[in-house]
C-alpha cells in the first residue's frame, strides 16, 4: 500500500503520467514528420526526467562525490591552524540546512583541532539581508567561540571567490587550513583552495561524507522529487569541476 500511495500522491508522478499519456497520443500519429520530431524530443525529455528521478541513478551520480574525501581521522586534525566554513545559504538571518550543518560541524572541528582561527565565509543570498558570514559568526558566538578568533568574509559569492577572499584575511604564517563544506561540494572546493594556496596544506573536513552504497527497497524504486533534487545537485558539481578543468584550473 505505501508504494501504491507513492505512485499517485506526488506531483512528480503526476507529471510523469501526463508525459506518458502525451507520448502515447503522439505515437499514434507518428507518421507526420513534424509530429515524429516532437515525439522524439518529448521521449528524450521523458526519459531524462525518469532517469534523474530514479534513486539508484541519483546515487550513482552523487556517491562518488560524497566518497571523494572521507570524514577526518584524529590524525588529520593535528596542527590545523585555521578552520574555514563555507556558507551554504541563508535567508533573513536564518541559516539554510546546509549552512547550519556545516557550521555546527565546523565549530566542533575548530574546538577539537585547537586551531587559532575560525573563518566564516559567504555573501548574502539577497542584497540587504544578513550575509552567510554574519549568520555563521552569530552561531559561533552563541556556541562560545571567542570573537577575537573569528574572521568573517562577507564578500565571496562563489566557490572560486572563497580562497581569494580568505587569502586577504588570513595571516601569512598560517600553513594548515581545514575546509568545512558539504561532502558533495568538497572536491570542487579543495581544487580552488589548492589553486590559491599552493604553499599551504589544505585539509578537507567534509560534512555528510558517505562510506557505502545504500540498500534499496521497493519503495525506493518509485520516482521521487528528492532523487531529482539530489541528481541536480550532483550534476551541478560535476559540471563545475569540468568547467574548472577546461578553464585551466587543477
Amino acid at each position: 500500500m505505501p508504494v501504491l500511495k507513492l505512485l499517485f500522491s506526488t506531483p512528480l508522478m503526476w507529471i510523469w503520467y501526463v508525459l506518458l499519456a502525451a507520448l502515447a497520443l503522439l505515437y499514434r500519429t507518428r507518421n507526420d514528420r513534424g509530429v515524429r520530431r516532437g515525439w522524439h524530443i518529448l521521449a528524450a525529455g521523458f526519459l531524462l526526467l525518469t532517469l534523474l528521478s530514479f534513486a539508484p541513478l541519483a546515487d550513482a551520480l552523487t556517491l562518488p562525490l560524497l566518497r571523494w574525501y572521507r570524514e577526518p581521522s584524529p590524525e588529520a586534525f593535528a596542527g590545523i591552524e585555521a578552520v574555514t566554513v563555507l556558507g551554504g545559504g541563508g535567508r533573513e538571518g536564518v541559516p539554510s540546512e546546509a549552512t547550519y550543518e556545516r557550521m555546527t560541524a565546523g565549530i566542533q572541528w575548530f574546538a577539537q583541532s585547537g586551531a587559532k582561527i575560525l573563518a566564516v565565509q559567504g555573501a548574502a543570498d539577497i542584497d540587504g539581508e544578513p550575509t552567510n558570514a554574519e549568520i555563521m559568526e552569530k552561531m559561533a558566538l552563541q556556541e562560545g567561540v571567542p570573537a577575537e578568533k573569528i574572521i568573517a568574509d562577507s564578500h565571496s559569492k562563489t566557490t572560486a571567490e572563497h580562497p581569494l577572499q580568505l587569502k586577504a584575511l588570513l595571516p601569512e604564517d598560517v600553513v594548515r587550513i581545514g575546509i568545512v563544506t558539504s561532502a558533495l561540494h568538497m572536491p570542487r572546493a579543495v581544487a580552488v583552495f589548492q589553486r590559491y594556496f599552493p604553499d599551504k596544506k589544505i585539509i578537507p573536513l567534509p560534512v555528510g561524507a558517505a562510506v557505502q552504497w545504500p540498500r534499496y527497497y521497493p519503495v525506493d524504486m518509485v520516482l521521487s522529487a528528492g532523487a531529482l533534487s539530489q541528481a541536480t545537485s550532483a550534476i551541478h558539481e560535476w559540471m563545475g569541476m569540468t568547467w574548472y578543468r577546461l578553464s585551466g584550473w587543477r
